[in-house]
């Protein structure tokens, strides 16, 4: 009996923490739920075992369906780090390299005899490439890019692009002959028993499905977005999952069941500063922080993992602009017992064209650019890897993007605009050149 009471008073501090994360999670997203600026799913798990998980909103509001923990959600860019796995195994069973040149798959592809499978994979290849909603497949993309220029030379800095992941989904379709829908979900999703996600197509039909919405930020009413064809870009971004299924993902590479150690460990090394192999990687308060984020029409995701930690937070929205970014740090600081603070709401303020005009210019960092203009009346910011966002003016030289719940801030030197701040993950700034 004392043997039992004693095991009993060792679980009390644990089951004492899973609550009160629990609470904590649930108040902080019931907060921007009842605040029309959530509708989601989230999901916290430490040690594999579940200690909050909750639906919140709507995943049909038309119809009155409402989110549930079977909801299926587009999860944009989260769809990359499966790619790159895909590749990984096709590695690992010696029918590609990482040094292998593209040309080798895509003959007469320009500079595809300097760009490797390992630039792709990172993001160093220096392809200008975009997707195209006009484009049905892969193979149409690589015919209209064919002629693109590079940004730059192969392997000199980190560009995100999205083109770098369709071409990888082109080639692994090439080298097994099986689409690439079938061959991540037959050697990925199926060995990890993800048997809730799949890569999207138009006419997919689902009861569990959510429909994407945004805010209208005039009326402050939810609004329907009609999703582009994303089959072209399927490599890229088409991912549709639910919170327990990519539970189950971070399951499968830790117990590693998709990947050996050592292709793990190639995947999740940073080649440039906070990105390796399909997976953004982090050292949050020196610990080990993988997984990555996904945004796409009417959708926004997030994978957070702490592989030393066994924790991970899982984050499935269908509301736009959510507070997706403030979410992350807020629940990544209920996790581990840390100060956080409710994001409050921003409040567009009006400027005149002109006003706007003198925010305009190009700013680079590490030779990464972005280029802000005003069309229009407002102004717009064109990232790196050719992501354009709208920008909101919240302040004096402070404005916020339309969408993600990202801040930036114009810095003024002898009164003129001289540079960028971006705070998203973190700050980083773009110095001004033009």
């Amino acid at each position: 009996m004392k043997r039992l009471t004693l095991l009993l008073l060792l679980a009390v501090p644990v089951v004492t923490m899973a609550q009160s994360i629990a609470e904590k999670a649930d108040g902080l997203l019931t907060t921007y739920a009842q605040q029309n600026r959530f509708s989601g799913n989230v999901l916290i798990a430490i040690k594999g075992e579940i200690v909050f998980e909750k639906a919140y909103g709507y995943a049909d509001k038309e119809n009155n369906r409402l989110n549930n923990l079977q909801t299926e959600f587009r999860a944009g860019s989260l769809t990359k780090m499966f790619t790159s796995t895909l590749i990984m195994q096709l590695v690992e069973a010696r029918k590609i390299a990482l040094t292998d040149k593209v040309s080798k798959y895509v003959p007469g592809f320009p500079y595809g005899d300097k760009i490797t499978i390992k630039n792709l994979l990172s993001h160093t290849s220096g392809i200008l490439g975009t997707t195209s909603p006009d484009a049905d497949n892969a193979a149409d993309l690589v015919k209209t890019f064919k002629s693109e220029p590079l940004a730059f030379n192969p392997g000199e800095r980190f560009e995100y692009n999205n083109f770098n992941y369709i071409l990888l989904a082109y080639i692994a379709q090439k080298i097994t002959g099986v689409s690439y829908p079938q061959l991540v979900k037959q050697r990925v999703f199926n060995k990890a028993g993800m048997i809730h996600t799949g890569i999207d197509y138009p006419g997919r039909k689902s009861t569990d499905a959510a429909l994407g919405y945004t805010l209208n930020r005039e009326t402050g009413q939810t609004e329907r977005i009609e999703t582009a064809n994303v089959s072209a870009a399927s490599g890229a971004g088409a991912l549709y999952t639910t919170v327990n299924d990519l539970l189950k993902w971070a399951k499968a590479i830790d117990e590693h069941k998709v990947l050996s150690v050592k292709s793990y460990e190639t995947a999740i090394t940073p080649v440039q500063p906070g990105y390796g192999l399909g997976w953004i990687v982090n050292n949050d308060s020196d610990r080990l922080r993988i997984g990555h984020t996904g945004s796409i029409e009417g959708f926004m995701a997030d994978f957070v993992h702490y592989p030393k930690e066994d924790i991970t937070i899982i984050f499935l929205c269908n509301l736009l602009p959510p507070v997706d970014m403030h979410i992350e740090r807020a629940l990544i600081a209920i996790v581990f017992n840390e100060p956080y603070s409710l994001e409050t709401d921003k409040k567009e303020i009006k400027l005149s064209t002109d006003e706007l005009a003198q925010y305009t210019g190009t700013f680079e960092t590490d030779g990464q650019k972005m280029v802000v203009s005003v069309k229009d009346g407002k102004l717009y910011v064109l990232a790196p890897g050719g992501d354009t966002a709208e920008l909101a003016a919240q302040a004096k030289d402070k404005f916020f993007v339309v969408g993600p719940q990202v801040s930036v801030e114009f810095l003024r030197k002898d009164g003129k605009i001289d540079a960028i701040s971006v705070d998203m993950h973190g700050g980083i700034t773009f110095k001004k050149v033009l």
